[in-house]
């Protein structure tokens, strides 16, 4: 940029770079159909170029991979959308339509339903948003959907997943007053998919207007709506007959419902309804999931949940949170005593990870195992499962007496020594998530560090191996240096 620029010509300079369309060369000329499935769609685009982004990634729903498959509808209702806001990043663009961008995409899927049925499930999960944005859209996704039904090619195809779609776009209306006969009567159909549907779309009408539904503090009620006491009850009864629809109200409950009466309902449904529940993609369906993250931290909750004979959901939560929670650990001892040998072992590393703690069933199963000869620190070892040339999941270091610091300097010399660069490789950068530092091998993780400290030191450290290479700490600790 020029130095002799003023502000004024340098913030116009730098919009007029902002949205100049990019060429399409850097991305496109060479690259195989595969890879051209990563073009930045954050970008400004001609129409032209957005019709060969768009055409491109069509052509590609053939491919007999499922993942792939997902990730391209995902891609093109990406793209679709950035089209539309394009008009707002650039002056003077007009987006082709999206009801017309979506037309060759129906026709796509339509020749692969027959052959990939579940590719009308994952359609429903990434045309929702735009769907709900645009109405032409929707209506066209309608009229396709009716097409599909009754076209002589795909009457092979489960006319309870066309039903599924056509409830999910809103078929049986756009307002409780008109859908509210209809959904109600799927609730009680056979397909657990129906049925989840059909409550997903209770859920939503509960969210007045464009509330966002997860925007709890300023959702309002849909007045036309029956009391979401009323309905709850209506679920509970109906999940406890044939689970797998309550999840899919949890949204409006935990919203217009107190937070006790929220609590009350999940326990009831959790302590009658049959279990394990059922899962699906297309929805959250399931008051376990919600219920393990809700009382994560909530020690009275858990026990309540051993109480009424949920050990699974107990577990789920008792693990959640990534650090130590007072009025926990006896749980966890009590859950490390169960007879699933799962819930022995999850509850085992936990103690390990996080409470510097060895359960003695634990390590009586091979699950963990406690050295503790250093005098600077003790080393936890966790393994799947105890063969002789395994090398452990994990180890965790803490230091020797309680409520004490690891300093940086002390951890790292036991990290050299335990998880050398010789085993651990290089360092990842394009790994650093949430922190850990990632290497070829593995990540070592530093917990729980003294804010009130000037210097670096810790509570504990972890280290997750991820490799066939076979690694052996207890050795190493053992060898003289």
């Amino acid at each position: 940029m020029n130095q002799g620029q003023n502000s004024e010509e340098i913030i116009e300079t730098a919009r007029v770079f902002a949205t100049t369309p990019a060429p399409a060369a850097p991305y496109w000329e060479g690259q195989t159909p595969e890879e051209s499935v990563k073009i930045p769609l954050d970008r400004c685009y001609t129409s032209e170029e957005w019709n060969w982004i768009l055409d491109r990634f069509t052509g590609l729903i053939i491919s007999p991979d499922y993942e792939k498959r997902k990730q391209l509808l995902n891609r093109i209702f990406t793209a679709i959308w950035a089209e539309q806001m394009q008009s707002y990043r650039q002056k003077g663009f007009v987006p082709v339509p999206a009801k017309q961008r979506v037309v060759p995409v129906l026709k796509a899927i339509a020749q692969q339903v027959q052959t990939q049925p579940e590719i009308l499930e994952v359609f429903c999960k990434e045309a929702d948003y735009l769907a709900d944005k645009d109405e032409s859209t929707r209506q066209i996704i309608l009229s396709w959907l009716e097409e599909l039904a009754t076209n002589q090619q795909t009457l092979g195809l489960n006319p309870d997943m066309i039903l599924v779609a056509q409830i999910h776009f809103g078929g049986y209306g756009t307002s409780w007053t008109e859908a509210k006969t209809k959904l109600l009567a799927a609730l009680d159909h056979p397909d657990l998919l129906v049925r989840a549907s059909a409550a997903n779309q209770i859920n939503k009408f509960y969210f007045y207007d464009d509330t966002d539904e997860y925007d709890y503090e300023n959702a309002i009620i849909n007045p036309e709506m029956p009391s979401i006491q009323g309905m709850m009850q209506l679920f509970r009864d109906k999940e406890i007959a044939r689970p797998g629809i309550a999840g899919c109200l949890f949204s409006a409950v935990n919203t217009f419902a107190d937070r006790n009466e929220t609590t009350e309902w999940m326990f009831d449904i959790l302590e009658h309804s049959p279990h394990p529940e059922p899962f699906l993609n297309l929805f959250s369906c399931g008051i376990a999931f919600y219920a393990h993250e809700r009382f994560s931290m909530d020690v009275t909750a858990i026990r309540r949940l051993m109480q009424i004979g949920r050990f699974d959901v107990a577990m789920e939560a008792a693990t959640e949170e990534n650090f130590k929670i007072e009025g926990l650990e006896p749980i966890l001892m009590e859950l490390g005593n169960c007879e699933d040998v799962e819930i022995v072992r999850r509850a085992s590393w936990h103690l390990a990870y996080h409470y510097h703690q060895l359960h003695p069933r634990g390590a009586e199963l091979g699950y963990v195992e406690l050295i503790c000869d250093s005098p600077e620190i003790d080393l936890f070892l966790l393994f799947l499962r105890r063969q002789a040339e395994e090398s452990p999941y994990a180890a965790v270091i803490y230091p020797k007496a309680e409520h004490q610091w690891l300093t940086h300097a002390t951890a790292w010399k036991w990290l050299n020594r335990i998880f050398p660069k010789s085993i651990r490789g290089k360092r990842r950068s394009e790994l650093a998530i949430y922190g850990s530092n990632w290497y070829q091998r593995g990540y070592i993780d530093f917990h729980q560090g003294d804010e009130n400290s000037k210097i670096k030191r810790w509570s504990n450290i972890i280290i997750g191996y991820r490799s066939n290479v076979p690694w052996n700490p207890k050795q190493l600790l053992s060898m003289d240096f």
